[in-house]
């Protein structure tokens, strides 16, 4: 009996797919706060109380399970899906880590998706992201550091959920009014955090 010439060949793998975006397109003003991927699948099966619990996870966008964040793995931040090390108390979100972190994490994501063969159109958008966040004028002003890296978490989780999505917008292109408004969020949450541990004290 004759050998297939191709039975002992290795299947060749498949490169994953990316979908397009448009490169005229910037993020939306407003980010609408995205549940869980539990609750969503709850709204998906018709469960009765899927809607109690994308209102209860649409509270904190961090809840995502299928979102990206930041872990030190032997002294070295790296970019980790969530869902990967959900029980570990050293994953940080985007806004949760200090420049000096999210300046050394982003440069490693930047290596790994050329690595990984993404499409020279992401990396050279994603590189324009990051470049526009670092060197962006507000940050040595109060707070800026901080809603710099809240403006980098939110944008970069809504581009790739828009991508997988197809309706892709180029994360390149800087957002000045969604960057004014989580300004002002990071301000009047330190008002009211401020308020609070002054608050037993006005009492007495």
């Amino acid at each position: 009996m004759l050998r297939s010439r191709n039975s002992s060949a290795k299947p060749r793998r498949r490169s994953p797919r990316y979908n397009d975006f448009d490169a005229e397109t910037p993020v939306a003003d407003v980010i609408i706060p995205r549940p869980s991927q539990y609750a969503i699948q709850k709204i998906k099966n018709m469960d009765p109380d899927g809607c109690r619990e994308v209102a209860i996870t649409s509270r904190s966008t961090s809840d995502a399970d299928d979102a990206f964040g930041f872990a030190k793995v032997k002294g070295i931040v790296a970019l980790k899906t969530i869902a990967s090390f959900k029980a570990s108390h050293k994953a940080l979100h985007d806004h949760d880590l200090s420049w000096r972190q999210f300046d050394l994490a982003k440069t490693s994501f930047l290596i790994h998706i050329e690595k990984n063969g993404w499409p020279e159109k992401h990396q050279q958008a994603l590189a324009l992201f990051f470049t526009l966040i670092t060197n962006h004028e507000h940050r040595m002003r109060p707070r800026g550091e901080k809603t710099l890296l809240r403006y980098a978490g939110f944008v970069r989780r809504e581009w790739h959920d828009r991508l997988a999505q197809n309706q892709g917008f180029n994360i390149g292109i800087f957002n000045n009014a969604l960057y004014n408004t989580l300004s002002d969020d990071v301000w009047e949450t330190e008002r009211d955090e401020s308020l609070r541990m002054v608050r037993p004290f006005l009492n007495l």
